[in-house]
């Protein structure tokens, strides 16, 4: 039997969809981003941290607000 942890966290991770339409992107953005984070190339701009199970893509929460906190950019500064 699973602990309540461990169920709770399966049943928060978002599907593909479910992350682009929080997103507003395309699922094939969300694919290209992948792609490039399995290239390597691990910057912000690749999107989120996934989870591949076995072909099902998924997301954790936590990782798609990381990653939207690490883009915000705030007021008077500046992107490098």
């Amino acid at each position: 039997m699973y602990s309540m942890a461990v169920i709770n966290a399966i049943e928060a991770l978002l599907t593909e969809r479910e992350t682009g339409t929080a997103l507003n992107f395309s699922a094939a953005t969300l694919r290209r981003w992948r792609k490039a984070r399995r290239r390597g190339d691990a910057s912000d701009s690749a999107g989120p941290a996934f989870i591949d199970l076995n072909g099902a893509i998924r997301y954790r929460p936590r990782d798609v607000e990381e990653w939207l906190t690490r883009r915000t950019v705030g007021a008077g500064e500046v992107r490098s």
